[in-house]
């Protein structure tokens, strides 16, 4: 037919005569084509992997419908659609998908270890926190004790200033 001519390349003289699988289907995928048509009769959207004449490959899907003639099949119409354009977008889509998982995994490790370094750095600041809050209480015990005991030494001082005096007046009053 005309849009296998094109879709493929040959020349109609090089398709006639022909098994539709020996010009259609990749060497690696007739033997499994050829068996699901005897099993089923009819598929329907079955992608097919093919080359044009020039190598290319070509992503076929083919809708295979048989016709019999009283129990005996006679023949199967197949009809093809060339999907190869779908199917490399669908590769590139798939790629790019996978590269975007790769980066998403990248930053999410990198935003994990951030996130521990952070946890980190909270706790060394906490414990500079609690050690400064202690260094603050004990300065000020330290300046209470200085004041407590400059407070306690002032009337000793008095005291023990003045007993002296008192000595010599108590013995000036006995005499």
């Amino acid at each position: 037919n005309p849009a296998a001519i094109l879709l493929t390349g040959y020349a109609q003289q090089e398709m006639l005569g022909q098994p539709w699988l020996e010009r259609f289907v990749s060497p690696d995928e007739r033997a499994q084509l050829a068996e699901e048509l005897d099993q089923a009769g009819m598929l329907e959207n079955r992608e097919v992997k093919s080359q044009d004449q020039q190598g290319e490959e070509l992503i076929l899907q083919w809708n295979f419908v048989p016709f019999y003639e009283g129990p005996d099949l006679k023949y199967r119409i197949a009809f093809g659609y060339d999907i190869t354009p779908l199917k490399r977008v669908e590769r590139e889509i798939i790629r790019l998908n996978e590269e975007l998982e790769a980066k998403v995994e990248k930053r999410t490790r990198s935003l994990k270890d951030s996130n521990e370094q952070l946890a980190k750095a909270y706790d060394n600041l906490k414990v500079a926190q609690q050690t400064l809050v202690e260094s603050e209480k004990m300065a000020s015990l330290g300046q209470l004790v200085a004041g407590v005991a400059h407070e306690l030494n002032n009337p000793i001082s008095f005291v023990l200033g003045n007993v002296h005096a008192l000595s010599k007046y108590s013995d000036r009053l006995r005499t």
